[in-house]
Order: C-alpha cells, then sequence, then structure tokens
C-alpha cells in the first residue's frame, strides 16, 4: 500500500512535537524515503541528542515551542508520551491553522481529545506505528476523524508507506487493537527472542554461539514466513515431523492451548491500557 507521489513536496512543512525512540525511528524513516530535513522542525528538550540529525541531514531542532519560527505548519506530528499531551499540547495554538493536519502516534489519547486542546485544527489523524519503521519494516495503521481531501490524505499516507506496511481502519475504536497487535508487537518477539537466548545458554553451547544460535533462528523463520505463501500454522506444520524432536518441543510450548491463551492476555492486557489512557485528557 505504498504512496511516494507526494513525499518529496518540498512546500510542505512538517513540525515534530517530542522525538524520542518512536519519534526519532519514524523521522529517520522519512529522510530515508526522501524527505528533506529542512522540511522538518523538530520540538524535544532533548534536542543535543537529535544534534546528528541537523548536521547530517539540515533537519531544524528546537528544545521548546517559543524558540519556534513565526509561520504555520502544514502537519504536525505529536510523538509525545500519553502522558505529557495533556499539559504541552496547546502551547503549539499559534502555529496552526485552520489548514494544519495534526498527526498523533500517541497511545489512547483520541482525536475529540486532541480536537479540544487545539480547536483550530483542520483535522486529526491517528496512526499507529511501531519502531520497525527505522529500517522501513514497520507497521503503521491510520485513522481520521473527518474526510480529509484526496491530496492530504495521500500525502499523509506517504509519510508513513515508505516506512513499511501501511492501513486505514475506518474505527477509532479499532486502534486500541492495533496498538495490542503491531504497536506494542516487537517489544512481545524481542522478550520471547530473550528467553529463547536464555534457553539456548542453559544449553553446553558456548554462551556467544547459543545467543547467535537463537537470534539467527528467529530472523531465519521471519524471513521464510515474510517469503512462502504460507500460514505459520503450515509452515509448523512442515518442520514437525511426527514423534520426532520439534515434535516433542512443541508439545511443551503448545500444551493446554497455554501459549495460545497466554498471547491472548498479553494483546488484551495492551489494549486495556491503551483505552485507559484515552481518560487521562
Amino acid at each position: 500500500m505504498q504512496n511516494n507521489q507526494n513525499i518529496a513536496q518540498d512546500d510542505v512543512k512538517i513540525l515534530v512535537i517530542g522525538c524520542g525512540k518512536m519519534g526519532s525511528a519514524i523521522v529517520n524513516g522519512w529522510i530515508k524515503s526522501g524527505i528533506e530535513g529542512k522540511q522538518i522542525y523538530i520540538v524535544d528538550f532533548n534536542a543535543s541528542l537529535l544534534e546528528d540529525l541537523q548536521k547530517n541531514h539540515g533537519v531544524n531542532l528546537f528544545t521548546g515551542s517559543d524558540e519556534l519560527p513565526e509561520m504555520t505548519y502544514d502537519y504536525v506530528m505529536v510523538a509525545l508520551k500519553p502522558q505529557q499531551i495533556a499539559a504541552t499540547l496547546s502551547s503549539y495554538d499559534a502555529w496552526i491553522d485552520n489548514k494544519t493536519q495534526l498527526i498523533s502516534v500517541a497511545a489512547g489519547i483520541t482525536c475529540g481529545a486532541l480536537h479540544k486542546l487545539l480547536p483550530r485544527l483542520a483535522n486529526v489523524i491517528r496512526i499507529m506505528p511501531n519502531t520497525p519503521c527505522l529500517i522501513q519494516k514497520g507497521v503503521s495503521v491510520g485513522y481520521t476523524s473527518s474526510v480529509m481531501n484526496s491530496s492530504s490524505k495521500a500525502f499523509c499516507q506517504s509519510l508513513f508507506s515508505p516506512l513499511g506496511f501501511f492501513s486505514w481502519v475506518e474505527s477509532e475504536a479499532l486502534i486500541d487493537d492495533v496498538t495490542g497487535v503491531s504497536g506494542s508487537g516487537p517489544a512481545y518477539l524481542f522478550q520471547f527472542v530473550e528467553s529463547f537466548v536464555k534457553a539456548a545458554e542453559n544449553t553446553e553451547l558456548p554462551a556467544e554461539l547459543a545467543k547467535e544460535l537463537a537470534i539467527s533462528t528467529v530472523l531465519g523463520a521471519a524471513y521464510l514466513l515474510e517469503s512462502q505463501d504460507k500460514e505459520p500454522a503450515q509452515l509448523r506444520k512442515d518442520v514437525t515431523s511426527p514423534k520426532g524432536t520439534t515434535e516433542a518441543g512443541l508439545k511443551v510450548l503448545i500444551q493446554d492451548s497455554a501459549l495460545d491463551n497466554l498471547m491472548n492476555d498479553v494483546v488484551q492486557a495492551t489494549k486495556k491500557r491503551s483505552e485507559e489512557l484515552a481518560k487521562l485528557i
């Protein structure tokens, strides 16, 4: 679902409020995708940690809104933690107008709450990305609170589709579900790999080799899943011989549907927390 047609519009100005791990992943992905650094204006109190973006790509860096040049922005991306938005966002009213599109990547905070903080906005778009956007292997899902004109929607999509998979949803409530699956999903996989590495190191293998085997196995399996037109269940069956070694391990992993139940609980817990964050504003 990639659309790069509008990504090189050098007259578009993008303000980024907050640029931590997620914001940095997105901005770096934009630059790799062809957006000019001079189009991007970043406000972050830790701007000194982002000096490479300024030095290498010409990104405009500021530590507070009071330092911003006097102009309005076409797009404003809010990459603050949900807990920071209520206290921070309204101070940016002077830099938006009724043509400004706000993009929020904050979990939980609704379009309605963001409109209340900045009433003059043309529109609010919620995007739930994940950190693999940094290497253009991310997953981003968007929702818009009102009808966008085709060029604005295409440009918004062009900001995120080059960072990996992109899709729109028609209901804002689904963004909480997206958060539970792809938004937080990389952390689930990293935790699995961490546990897998520990298990490998508990064998008699040398520690470094054990770590390399575990990580490389996960990467290879992921590439196979991506490249094959098969369901995960079929790929699992393909490698599982009756009464073989893999079957012995799988019996432990999936006995009594424990893994299915655990993953369901994980996703539901994340979704619930996303819904709770909406009550902050």
